[in-house]
């Protein structure tokens, strides 16, 4: 019997400079993503402060693991937004 695991969702945690996951910091925001498809993911669950550029630092890292489609769901709203290839387009929050 053929058996598919295909992983759906991803902790996505926001540092302060110089503070990392593998030296255990404290994170100042942390988020779900819910992989929708290969290329859209739902960003939900966020807690902590969260700038506009820490927001767009966010979209760049998931255009480079190839999501085209991001939602943020922020207090019952969802906010879509297109990942841009060149990434200085606007991005609609």
């Amino acid at each position: 019997m053929p058996i598919h695991i295909q992983p759906c969702t991803l902790c996505i945690r926001v540092y302060e400079e110089n503070k990392t996951y593998e030296n255990k910091d404290d994170y100042k925001a942390v988020m779900t993503g819910l992989i929708i498809s290969d290329d859209e993911i739902l960003i939900q669950g966020a807690h902590g402060k969260l700038s506009k550029k820490n927001i767009i630092d966010i979209h760049k890292q998931l255009g480079k693991m190839g999501y085209t489609d991001v939602i943020f769901e922020r207090h019952g709203k969802k906010h879509k937004s297109l990942v841009s290839k060149k990434l200085n387009k606007k991005i609609n929050l």
